[in-house]
């Protein structure tokens, strides 16, 4: 019914008369709806142990080592509110340490709930101090300290930096939403991130499955290239490469299924990262599987950031422009800029099994491979991926 559809694009069931869109509306009501009803958070409390993942001693450990150690601040900073909080962190606290912390709020020197995040870090609201038996606020003059020990609720950005006396880069914000936790926070304030993604801890465990996939699939994207090698804009004879589009559709349809039948990774599509993981590479510091990656690593240590390439910079293949008929590859009339006679391209070099860039040395030869059987129909797809937080 979908392939009779007027606009297949678009329309995710013709039969129902559903488009992608339209899904996208029910599925963010449905998910709104078990959130602020509170649905979601009473269903997880009901079998706390199935939802939530007990890190047995090392949450404590890090904590304390924080405190100890690093002589360092902790708060905690949610957009829960007090009841849920309060379950959720006294399962995962509370008898870690009888003897040092009485209970989970005395690992911390802050502790907000209800934040509203990400408007916490625009105008916000006042912070209000709750009340520990019956959860509500308690009426009072305006804050002017934190208390450990206290819990409050609501508050801005400024009244926290004002009253905990923090500044930029001297905080670690780490969260697992990647807007509300990590854009924000870096981009108004210049916290230091850690975004905490569970999705890496199969993603490492994938790497050497997937490599030999990752091998063809950059094979075959050099393969395009050097087709195209040699050809500049007087050219008007269009190469065919759709034989080798189908084997780079079939190779990354292959590639996402590796991640998730459904959607693939959520931080690349063939060899396209997707707009998550751009916004991770922007705005996250560090990211990790889970926050306790900390404990394998000193507080004074120093992550330094891989260094990246521009294409310009690599060691790839120069498309030139060649003003002259000589044929030998010099532009007469602009022999003494030669740096504005190139466009940079970042094509990656063949790696691992080389069979099929070694197959086609030069592009006269390419009908060698596009008589290679097309891979079975139905073997494309595999879009990228996207985020979510709590």
């Amino acid at each position: 019914a979908a392939a009779a559809a007027p606009h297949g694009a678009d329309v995710a069931n013709d039969a129902f008369g559903l488009s992608y869109a339209n899904l996208y509306q029910d599925l963010r009501g449905a998910m709104d709806h078990v959130h602020m009803t509170g649905v979601l958070k009473r269903k997880t409390l009901d079998d706390v142990q199935r939802y939530v993942e007990h890190t047995g001693a090392e949450l404590s450990t890090l904590l304390h080592r924080i405190r100890t150690v690093a002589r360092a601040k902790v708060f905690l900073l949610t957009n829960s509110e007090y009841w849920y909080t309060n379950e959720i962190m006294a399962y995962l606290l509370d008898d870690a340490m009888p003897s040092t912390y009485a209970n989970w709020r005395a690992y911390f020197d802050i502790v907000i709930v209800n934040a509203r995040k990400p408007s916490f870090f625009g105008a916000g609201t006042t912070f209000r101090e709750v009340d520990l038996e019956t959860a509500n606020y308690k009426i009072g003059p305006a804050l002017s300290r934190f208390e450990q020990g206290a819990v409050y609720s609501g508050g801005s950005l400024a009244l926290f930096n004002k009253l905990s006396g923090a500044r930029g880069t001297q905080v670690l914000m780490i969260g697992d939403h990647i807007v509300a936790d990590i854009m924000m926070s870096k981009s108004t304030q210049h916290w230091r991130t850690l975004l905490i993604l569970p999705e890496i801890a199969k993603e490492v465990r994938l790497h050497a499955e997937t490599k030999p996939l990752q091998d063809r699939l950059a094979n075959l994207n050099f393969i395009k290239a050097e087709i195209f090698r040699g050809l500049d804009s007087h050219a008007t004879d269009l190469p065919d490469v759709s034989a080798l589009r189908a084997h780079i559709k079939h190779t990354v349809a292959a590639l996402d299924r590796k991640y998730n039948r459904h959607w693939g990774s959520p931080f690349r599509s063939g060899a396209h990262t997707t707009f998550f993981a751009n916004q991770v590479s922007q705005y996250a510091d560090l990211y990790a599987a889970r926050c306790t990656s900390l404990i394998n690593y000193p507080f004074f240590y120093h992550f330094t950031a891989d260094l990246h390439f521009l294409p310009h910079e690599l060691a790839s293949v120069p498309v030139r422009y060649d003003d002259d008929d000589d044929d030998d590859g010099d532009d007469d009339d602009n022999s003494d800029d030669d740096d504005d006679d190139y466009l940079y391209d970042k094509t990656d070099r063949p790696r691992g099994n080389t069979e099929l860039a070694t197959s086609v040395p030069s592009p006269n030869q390419y009908q060698v491979i596009s008589q290679v059987r097309a891979p079975p129909d139905g073997g494309g797809g595999g879009g990228g991926g996207g985020g979510a937080g709590s």
